[in-house]
Order: structure tokens, then sequence, then C-alpha cells
């Protein structure tokens, strides 16, 4: 990947067609959305777009943990780590959604727009061990601009049971000048690009921890990973979040969400629909 791309914040594969796709969808959800935001939500997103990293606040999250750690319990752990299974999906829509709803303000001020749920997903993970070449690797999700994706944890969480950490903008930068987007494929390439993490890097890792409840959104195309607790377990809920011109809908995210995830986001977010 040559400077310019970087520059222009292209930290992905998808070249300049796709990349300026997504950069014109953008605009064109402003156009439409007119959303007015509050300035303590545009510093959040203020926030996001200087480290790639912003805590949007802590949620009640008493009955989605329950529900999460009841469906959970009868899924077997392997390697440290367990999903919810997606047919009961259905059941953390009305709770997700309020959620959702309660952090609105920030989400669209991320976008300027109103915004969208691509896909959602709910993990447990637990000490283990995984292969250098899955998500618990470093990586960075290879997603178009302005994708986003939003953490709520439904433990408290710390550095010992797996807190979320990523690498700030300085250190993804130089990590994919040295290679690191051959971390975009699972398996052998992303392997053979843990190698290029030396031990001074990992001293920069930004450490996201924060009591149940937290709510937090990242650029997914900064190098993270997931990492396996060394003591306890961290159940969380992942999302995927690109603007839209129209609001999210309690119907549109349940719309097929107890189905597999079919496309990550849509080729041409014009004519694509939620990807669940």
């Amino acid at each position: 990947m040559n400077g310019m791309s970087i520059a222009l914040g292209m930290r992905n594969t998808h070249g300049y067609k796709r990349n300026l796709l997504y950069f014109l969808y953008g605009r064109y959800c402003r156009l439409k959305s007119g959303v007015a935001c509050s300035a303590q939500d545009l510093a959040i997103a203020r926030e996001l777009h200087r480290t790639g990293i912003s805590k949007l606040g802590v949620s009640d999250v008493a009955e989605l943990a329950r529900i999460a750690e009841e469906k959970l319990a009868a899924v077997p752990l392997v390697n440290g780590y367990a999903q919810f299974p997606r047919q009961c999906n259905p059941l953390l829509v009305p709770h997700l959604f309020r959620v959702l709803q309660e952090h609105s303000g920030a989400l669209e001020a991320c976008f300027r727009s109103h915004f969208r749920v691509n896909w959602f997903e709910v993990q447990k993970i637990a000490p283990g061990q995984q292969p250098a070449g899955s998500s618990f690797g470093y990586h960075t999700d290879d997603t178009p601009l302005p994708l986003i994706k939003l953490f709520i944890y439904l433990t408290d969480t710390g550095e010992a049971n797996g807190a979320f950490r990523a690498f700030g903008y300085r250190e993804t930068d130089e990590l994919i000048r040295r290679g690191m987007l051959d971390s975009v494929a699972p398996g052998e390439p992303r392997a053979r690009a843990q190698r290029l993490v030396t031990p001074d890097y990992e001293k920069q890792l930004r450490v996201v921890e924060g009591p149940k409840g937290t709510v937090f959104v990242f650029d997914n195309n900064l190098i993270h990973k997931g990492t396996l607790p060394r003591q306890g377990m961290r159940i969380h809920v992942s999302m995927e979040i690109m603007p839209s011109p129209v609001r999210q809908t309690l119907d549109a995210l349940s719309r097929d969400c107890e189905k597999d995830v079919q496309e990550y986001f849509p080729i041409n977010p014009f004519r694509g629909t939620a990807a669940h």
C-alpha cells in the first residue's frame, strides 16, 4: 500500500474505486439525514476520528447479559471460544435496539448521518489457546471507509480477562507499510504477518477496559486482535455499523438476524441492504 492511500485513510485492500463509492455513499447519507449533533456527541466523534477508538458510555445491560449467559452456558468452549447461537439472536434484538437508541446521538455524530447495523454477534472467551492465523492474531478487518465496529461488554472487562486491544493510527500505518495487510486473510497469511508485531510495538497497544455495559466504537481497520483471558471470562456483543440515509429500526435489526452472515458489508452500499 502506498503512502497516499494511507494518507487518505484507506487502510484496506479495496482500492480507490470502492473506497470512493463508500465515501460518496457517506456524503449521500449526510445529505438525506440532516442530523443535528450535540457538543457531547461531537466530542465522542472527534475522539474516534483522532484515535480510532471512542467510548460512548455505560448502559444497563442486565437482561441482555442474562440471556447471553443463559444461552452460552449450553455452548461448549472450543479453545477458549464460544459463539452465541444465531437462532437465538431474536431474543437479543429489543435489548440491543434500546442500547443503540440510547447512544444514537453519538453514533450519528460519528457519521454525521443516520446509521444501520449490518450484522451482530455475541461471543464468550475464556482461557485457552487459538492459532496465530485466527482472529486472536493481529489483523485488520479490511472494510471500506467509513465502517466502524461497536462493542458492548456484558461482563466487567479488564486486561486480565481479555479486554479489547488495538494499535493507534501511527502504529497501524507503520505496520501496514511493512506488510500487515497480509493479515486480512485468516490462516497462514495472517500467521506469517504476526512476526511484524515486535515486543516494542506491543508496548503501544491501547487496552479498552470497562465495567459491564461499557459501549465503545472503533475503526476496525486499526490493527487489533482478540485476546483470550488469563483468568475469568469475557462476554461481549460485536456489531458492524455503517452510514444510512434512514434511521435504524427495530424491524430492520430483527430481519434475518438468526441467519449466518453472508457478507460483512454490501459490495455496493447504494444497492445493499442489511447484511445479516
